[in-house]
């Protein structure tokens, strides 16, 4: 799978404390051998955010992004704290 990342996703990502960054590229790992993995909890969006899907990396931070080509290439979208869906 091929992963682009958004330039908000970007300045998000470089915001992030250490250990988080560390957990999301284990986390990246997980998503790109099987993106709706147990451990990610991945699920659809809703309402403004209609047709994306996020993952964990942990109880407070998430990833969102969108899947094309039947899986081939994921956009990341936003990753940070739960208020990402503000």
């Amino acid at each position: 799978m091929d992963i682009y990342y958004r330039p908000k996703f970007r300045r998000h990502y470089k915001r992030l404390p250490p250990d988080i960054r560390d957990l999301f590229k284990k986390k990246e790992g997980v998503f790109r051998q099987d993106p709706f993995d147990y451990s990610l909890r991945t699920h659809k969006l809703h309402g403004k955010f209609e047709g994306l899907l996020a993952f964990w990396i942990d109880y407070q931070h998430r990833v969102i992004f969108e899947i094309f080509s039947e899986g081939h290439v994921c956009w990341f979208h936003d990753i940070g704290a739960h208020d990402v869906y503000d």
